[in-house]
């Protein structure tokens, strides 16, 4: 049986192949309201992003597509160790639109102790932004943990440099 895929999906997949390499550049973001610190002082900030987008202008449809690349880091100055889970973190789209990375480096969960700090890479790929600058909120939800529970940890709005 023959799998036919989408033409969005097409799509998508040949803007992420042609993007190069060189282009994909990390740089801190244009602007950030982070890093946000939770009561127990655990620190979470946006240290670096890339943004790569491709507009089609000979698409109908008239939709682009940007993959979105966020280096996040997460410092402990709590008494007690906490975890941090980098597939739980959310990203908030323009329009509002909530988004689940679709990869990240590192292991799926990592435990800090105090004074301990570490940073892994989350990858969105939003569909339908007209550019990468437009201002967007990394969520950390129930990302981090202290004793199985949930930090409270302000959202951190920042605004990506379009590659």
């Amino acid at each position: 049986m023959q799998r036919v895929v989408p033409r969005q999906d097409l799509r998508l997949l040949a803007v992420l192949t042609l993007v190069p390499a060189c282009a994909m550049t990390w740089r801190p973001p244009a602007r950030t309201t982070g890093p946000s610190v939770s009561r127990e002082g655990v620190q979470v900030a946006v240290l670096a992003q890339v943004c790569a987008q491709a507009d089609n202008p000979e698409d109908s449809l008239d939709e682009d597509h940007a993959d979105l690349q966020v280096r996040v880091e997460v410092h402990n100055a709590a008494a007690d160790q906490v975890t941090a889970y980098p597939e739980r973190f959310r990203l908030v789209a323009p329009g509002e639109e909530v988004l689940k990375p679709v990869t990240w480096s590192g292991d799926d969960s990592v435990t800090l102790r105090p004074n301990e700090t570490c940073s892994f890479r989350l990858r969105f790929l939003p569909f339908g932004w007209r550019q990468c600058r437009l201002e967007m909120r990394l969520e950390s939800s129930d990302g981090v943990t202290l004793g199985g529970k949930a930090l409270r940890i302000g959202v951190i709005t920042f605004v990506a440099w379009k590659v």
